[in-house]
């Protein structure tokens, strides 16, 4: 886990040095409930065209054989959970590669995983939400460049509640450290990508209903 998010902070100062600082990391996770089942996808995807605009500044060829593994050995999704069915598959589209991952479990199962060991589930509760995302133990290797691409990167996410509109969302125990709008029947929650990356401690967002 460490070496993932060691690859994603190498590769977003390359990017910030090339004064490129939006887009590059793109982190989106939906979430969809059905009577007493979750459902949930998360993408983490690179944008090529920053990815290939920063290489040919540099004068080499763009190496996406680089790029993190979030669900390898050294990843921070953990497809082997009890009473969960995962799914993996690889992003590699004109515009943007990174990887997709899809969790189905009932909620009750959910509630017995150790947060530790299920980063990015999402918790059911009665009245919340709950999303443990991983710590960052290089946080403060932080260089103020790649600091300034974080903040204005983002990690969206979008809940359909049973069409339930939710009503505050907490950040490490906080509100409004994120941004919640309601479109429909879908909670749109966006948090900037450098509260995550600053966390020295596993990071837990309450969307609370």
């Amino acid at each position: 886990m460490k070496r993932t998010i060691r690859r994603v902070m190498l590769l977003t100062t390359v990017v910030a040095g090339s004064l490129v600082l939006t887009g590059c990391l793109d982190v989106l996770q939906t979430i969809e409930t059905d009577g007493g089942s979750v459902e949930t996808t998360i993408r983490f995807t690179f944008s090529k065209s920053l990815i290939e605009g920063a290489a040919s500044m540099s004068g080499e060829e763009p190496d996406y054989s680089d790029l993190p593994d979030f669900t390898g050995d050294d990843g921070f999704v953990d497809l082997d959970l009890p009473g969960v069915r995962a799914e993996s598959r690889d992003i590699n589209t004109e515009n943007d590669i990174g990887t997709e991952v899809s969790f189905r479990y009932p909620q009750a199962a959910a509630l017995s995983i150790d947060r530790d060991d299920s980063f990015f589930l999402p918790i059911v509760k009665r009245d919340r939400i709950e999303i443990t995302l991983p710590p960052n133990d290089d946080a403060g290797e932080m260089d103020e460049m790649t600091a300034m691409f974080f903040g204005s990167a983002r990690y969206r996410i979008l809940v359909d509640r049973d069409g339930r509109a939710a009503r505050e969302v907490l950040v490490d125990g906080s509100p409004g450290r994120a941004e919640l709008r309601q479109v429909g029947d879908v909670s749109y929650v966006e948090i900037p990508l450098s509260i995550w990356f600053q966390a020295t401690e596993p990071l837990l967002i309450e969307i609370t209903y």
